[in-house]
Order: C-alpha cells, then structure tokens, then sequence
C-alpha cells in the first residue's frame, strides 16, 4: 500500500506511536482527576483511552501490510524478529481494546452522575498495564531495523586521565 511517497512501514511507523504516547498522557490525566476529583480530567482520561483503542486497531492492521514490505526490502532474516513483534502486538492490542471497552463503559455508567473512584483506579490500573504492553511491543518493533537495540553491550574503553 502506497499513498504518495508514503508506503506501508510509514504509515505503520506513523500510526503506532499514538497508542505508545496517548496512554501515559491518559494515565497522567487520570491520576490529576483522582488527586483533585476532577470528574472532567477523568472523564477526559477516559476518552483518551478510548481513541487510543481506535489507533491500537490501525497499528495492528497497518502492522500486518507494513510486514509483507519489510520482508522483501530488508536484507537478512527478519522473519523471527516480526513474528515476536507481530505476537506482541496481539497481546497489546487486546489489552488496550479491553481498556478502551472498560473506558467506554465507565463513560456510560457515569454519563449522569460522577464516575466512581473504583472505575478510575482499574482504568488506571489498566492503562498502566496497556503502557507495558505497548513499550514491549514497540521494543520488538525496533529491534526489526535498529541493530542497536539487540547488540551486546560492550564495555566502554576507559580512557587515559589527562595530565
């Protein structure tokens, strides 16, 4: 899939990042509405997790098209480190789509009246899990092309003291 000068690991590399950076800032508003009782900050929280399940789905469908084209471009195998990757990104997906569907519901629950304090703290509890699972996620992803997240770690030379 191409759209102008974009191809499919663009537009997966594009679209992933959404769902890595909207959960901590929905986290971050989440935990500010429950220090202050801010029903708008944790409904706001909500929405945002919501909308980020929306991004999750696009990542994991732009994902797979993005996999057909890295496969041929890149030298060398990258068939294992897509397939950990391509795992990862189902278990983070249904995490946040299980998020996002308990977000939903809280915002139904609460569309009348404030949302309960137990509802935040799972939310909560859940978007930190989905943050885990995204970042591991993203790992994998970088270790398809960036050599430097996977190479040994070698010791730093020390360096003569100046005299």
């Amino acid at each position: 899939m191409e759209i102008g000068l974009l191809n499919a690991p663009h537009i997966h590399i594009m679209v992933n990042h959404f769902p890595v950076i909207l959960v901590p800032v929905g986290i971050a508003l989440m935990t500010v509405g429950l220090f202050r009782g801010s029903e708008d900050l944790k409904k706001a929280a909500a929405w945002i997790f919501v909308f980020t399940g929306l991004f999750a789905g696009a990542a994991f469908v732009t994902g797979d098209m993005a996999s057909d084209v890295i496969g041929s471009l890149v030298p060398g195998s990258v068939g294992p480190a897509l397939a950990r990757h391509d795992q990862a990104a189902g278990i983070a997906l249904s995490g946040e789509v299980m998020l996002a569907v308990f977000s939903l519901w809280g915002l139904y629950f609460s569309r009348l009246k404030m949302m309960p304090v137990r509802i935040a703290v799972i939310a909560l509890a859940g978007g930190f899990v989905v943050t885990g699972l995204m970042g591991w996620t993203a790992n994998l992803g970088g270790q398809i092309r960036h050599t430097e997240i996977t190479a040994a770690v070698s010791p730093v030379p020390s360096l003569p003291l100046p005299r």
